[in-house]
């Protein structure tokens, strides 16, 4: 059996195979990265923005604005779009964290030429619409409500406070009235100054086409 009172050995390893992705940068400055694997005809693509709440001016902002990607542009409403990523079989992933924001998706191949058609005009030409704002937040602020009596949330959320400050924007807990001081000006404020290619990179995984 092992001897409990004595640290076991610790080595150093330098030789890791990490994955090396092969590079390119498109013209419009935004890097590509691909990294081959796999053999199903589908593919991972991530478009990481660096644009998390710690950039935001305002709580929930940051949230609010990747979220409410996909709820419409200026050629589909969230409806029409939603049929689409139907139609394709497209799995989209959305999701804001602390200092970036991920859009995701997987994608066959035959279909990635009209999906990231569509992707894009998500990405670059979203509208906010007031409507649908007003019941997403709504929806959160129930949410955030519930989580209130969970004490794993709690704990989480007072823990972060604790260590960085409530001042701070990682350290910040949400309030109540925070869903409703959140407006379509935020958002697309937001969106202009973080959603470009010049802010983001671009990651492509899985069996290339």
């Amino acid at each position: 059996m092992p001897d409990r009172t004595q640290a076991p050995k610790t080595n150093n390893h330098s030789d890791i195979p990490y994955i090396k992705p092969a590079a390119v940068e498109l013209d419009n400055g935004m890097p590509v990265y691909f990294m081959e694997g796999g053999s199903d005809s589908f593919v991972k693509i991530d478009f990481v923005f660096f644009s998390g709440s710690y950039h935001q001016h305002k709580p929930l902002v940051a949230f609010s604005a990747v979220n409410l990607l996909r709820a419409g542009t200026e050629k589909h409403s969230r409806a029409e779009i939603d049929e689409l990523l139907d139609y394709y079989s497209v799995r989209l992933d959305l999701e804001p964290q602390k200092d970036i924001s991920t859009v995701s998706v997987y994608v066959l191949h035959k279909h990635l030429g009209p999906v990231l058609k569509l992707l894009k005009e998500m990405v670059r030409y979203p509208v906010y619409p007031e409507k649908e704002l007003h019941t997403f937040m709504s929806n959160q602020k129930q949410i955030h409500i519930i989580n209130q009596k969970k004490v794993k949330h709690l704990a989480r959320t007072y823990f972060n406070e604790l260590i960085y400050g409530e001042q701070h924007p990682y350290g910040y807990r949400v309030r109540p009235d925070d869903f409703d001081a959140v407006s379509v000006d935020d958002l697309q404020g937001f969106h202009s100054r973080f959603f470009y290619p010049g802010n983001a990179c671009c990651i492509v995984s899985g069996a290339m086409p």
